[in-house]
């Protein structure tokens, strides 16, 4: 859906439920500008106007900047899978919601969640990994590799992007 700018007349987009006084709305805002110049407008712009009024300037309308969000826009994955409430963990202090949630983003068959579904799969291998090897070093008393602290990268070769 990627439109070229260049040909393309700009809009300014009122976002009325992003403002700069709450940081998750103030993130919020630097999301959509992200979403929108990474999967429909390399061009758009953001600013404040008049200092609480976030406007994003996109050859995107109204309603295109919807039909982009609801048909075409794939959200980027965002796991901690080592975190009680992720829903990775056992016991109860597990997070049901999160394992709830999750389950339904994973079940839902729309390929723009493919890359969820690929970043959990690895989180669940990960995860599985770690707690084989903490039943190993348990059972044997030996911590294999405890000097060493370096990252492994994932086998997809996917890496974070944050922007």
């Amino acid at each position: 859906m990627m439109m070229n700018s260049a040909l393309s007349e700009r809009r300014d987009l009122e976002m009325d439920g992003c403002v700069p006084k709450e940081m998750l709305s103030y993130l919020k805002a630097l999301g959509v500008l992200k979403a929108i110049a990474e999967g429909a407008d390399m061009g758009a712009r953001g600013f404040w106007r008049g200092g609480d009024q976030w406007v994003v300037r996109s050859v995107l309308d109204k309603d295109g900047a919807l039909d982009f969000f609801m048909s075409a826009y794939r959200p980027t994955p965002v796991m901690s899978p080592w975190n009680n409430g992720s829903g990775f963990q056992c016991g109860a202090s597990s997070g049901k919601t999160a394992k709830d949630t999750m389950g339904r983003i994973i079940a839902e068959e729309d390929p723009r969640l493919e890359d969820w579904r690929t970043i959990h799969d690895a989180a669940r291998r990960a995860v599985k990994e770690s707690r084989n090897k903490k039943e190993t070093e348990r059972k044997t008393g030996f911590c294999e590799g405890a000097e060493t602290h370096s990252l492994t990268p994932l086998s997809n070769g996917w890496t974070p992007r944050l922007f």
